[in-house]
């Protein structure tokens, strides 16, 4: 009984340590993600520094965050428009190269001449 007890014990103090690694790998990645060092992510097996480092991590500002608008402003000081552009309007805004057609152009000239020749037959 006691050796039945302690397979279960020792079975349930495995588990945890497996899910606290995958946890912590998870919050590596995420903090990777964010633009901090991987190894904050590290921190999160401390207790109550974990607790902070998730409030950090939910309410700060990420280091990737300023370099999307430092992007963003050398864009716009080269003249690009960051305003989102539906694929409908993009279509109608693209300028075909000189000396080529575009690709709507060409389907519909294809129809109208298979239309002409199946009227004069």
């Amino acid at each position: 009984m006691v050796t039945l007890m302690y397979t279960m014990f020792d079975g349930l103090v495995l588990a945890n340590l497996f899910m606290a690694l995958v946890s912590v790998a998870f919050f590596c990645l995420i903090f990777r993600k964010a633009g901090y060092s991987w190894a904050l992510g590290l921190l999160m097996l401390v207790p109550l520094v974990n607790i902070v480092m998730f409030v950090l991590l939910a309410l700060g500002r990420w280091p990737i965050e300023d370099r999307l608008d430092k992007a963003r402003g050398t864009l716009m000081a080269l003249g690009h428009p960051l305003e989102e552009i539906s694929p409908v309007e993009q279509a109608k805004q693209t300028v075909p190269q000189p000396g080529k057609v575009p690709l709507r152009e060409r389907i519909r000239s294809a129809f109208r001449r298979a239309e002409t020749r199946r009227k004069n037959i």
